[in-house]
């Protein structure tokens, strides 16, 4: 018999197998958006499945709008890079950890959320160049919505594989 929480667990494991058998044989086209509740273990694996299978480093929601804060033409640099340059198809793989942990940020008297525009650019990979986002949350679809809006959230569906992660907090002994 299985302790509390660990179906849903081997249900996420089972859809990241499936997608880590397809991503083996090259036939995987989308990224991951891993979604669910703190201390599930997206963070962990999204970091060992970016070590084994791409080059994406993964960056923190908080982060990106921190950077785009001090340094402007860093992120911009970093989100959109030149579409002009031979660039190999990893080179556009993306990851960000915590996506809606972020800070709004108030750029000049506007409140801005950065990581509608960050998700907004990838999405633009996606379609020009095939670059992948690998995704971590503590949101859920509906709350990703409300967040950044129907555009974005219709977008992630689209350039990524939702797997939710509903598993009791490893941390607190729900392992």
């Amino acid at each position: 018999m299985k302790a509390k929480g660990y179906q849903d667990r081997d249900h996420s494991f089972m859809a990241l197998a499936e997608y880590i058998a397809f991503e083996k044989r090259g036939l995987v086209k989308q990224g991951l958006l891993l979604t669910g509740t703190v201390g599930s273990g997206k963070t962990t694996f999204l970091n060992l499945f970016l070590r084994c299978f791409t080059t994406a480093s993964i960056h923190k929601a908080q982060g990106l709008s921190n950077l785009f804060m001090r340094e402007n033409e860093e992120f911009m640099r970093l989100i959109y890079p030149d579409s002009y340059q031979v660039l190999p198809d990893c080179y556009w793989d993306f990851a960000i950890d915590d996506l809606g942990q972020e800070d709004p940020v108030n750029y000049y008297g506007v409140k801005q959320e950065v990581l509608e525009q960050v998700l907004s650019a990838r999405y633009d990979a996606f379609k020009a160049h095939g670059g992948r986002t690998f995704l971590s949350t503590n949101l859920d679809m509906q709350q990703l919505k409300h967040r950044y809006g129907d555009r974005i959230e219709s977008r992630l569906h689209e350039m990524c594989v939702v797997v939710p992660f509903n598993a009791q907090d490893y941390r607190k002994g729900g392992r």
